[in-house]
């Protein structure tokens, strides 16, 4: 696994480097989240270990929170580990890093994890077991939609 802190840096500073411009908070803490469920879908294990909090707007790791406001993330990622998750930032990133904040906070609205920690009220630590299940749904919806034309063959009869 990889330390949240580097990963949130790296998250950070392509960000910064492909808009120009500083990734608001809320938007880190959500790609965060969909970089932890995208690694579990494709490698069934998680990327970093740390506790995401059910926030009203999303996950919220506080460990990162701390180093928004502190303006400390700068840690570079090894490029070794570039390599072996590169599918997993460009794809993450790639799909939800230009989308506006409360677009992605509505996609996590409909996250299990999220609504099953809210239901215990606002800071409740989200189960990474919720998570793994919400990747093993993303994981089946992917397939089928995959296999989406294979099923809509027409039948000649």
């Amino acid at each position: 696994m990889v330390d949240v802190h580097t990963i949130a840096s790296f998250i950070s500073l392509r960000y910064e480097y492909q808009y120009g411009s500083r990734i608001d908070e809320m938007k880190l803490h959500i790609l965060l989240y969909f970089m932890q469920r995208e690694c579990i879908v494709q490698t069934g294990n998680p990327l970093f270990e740390a506790t995401f909090y059910a926030h009203t707007f999303g996950p919220y790791l506080p460990e990162v929170h701390a180093a928004y406001i502190s303006n400390s993330l700068h840690d570079v990622l090894p490029s070794n580990i570039i390599a072996e998750y590169k599918t997993i930032f460009d794809s993450v990133f790639e799909l939800l890093s230009a989308k506006k904040t409360r677009s992605l906070s509505n996609l996590i609205h409909g996250e299990g994890s999220w609504k099953r920690a809210m239901m215990q009220g606002e800071g409740t630590p989200m189960d990474v077991q919720d998570i793994k299940e919400d990747a093993t749904r993303f994981r089946v919806r992917r397939f089928l939609l995959s296999n989406l034309e294979q099923f809509h063959k027409p039948v000649y009869v």
